[in-house]
């Protein structure tokens, strides 16, 4: 992580972050019991969206030259 941007750090940080939320409220192995079905529905989009951001971090490099 200290070769990326500050940018690409704080796209590197949310991502984790929104990965482990949608873990938590996955409806098939639930971390979180008792959500509605909203919410439960709502664990597949953060998980792509927090993959996502991961692998975008990437490309916010700092040069080496």
């Amino acid at each position: 992580m200290r070769k990326l941007t500050s940018k690409g750090k704080k796209m590197y940080i949310a991502g984790i972050w929104i990965v482990a939320l949608g873990i938590a409220i996955n409806p098939i192995f639930p971390i979180l019991p008792d959500l509605s079905i909203f919410w439960a529905s709502l664990y597949l989009p953060l998980v792509i969206i927090g993959i996502g951001l991961l692998v975008g971090s990437n490309f916010f490099r700092k040069s080496d030259w």
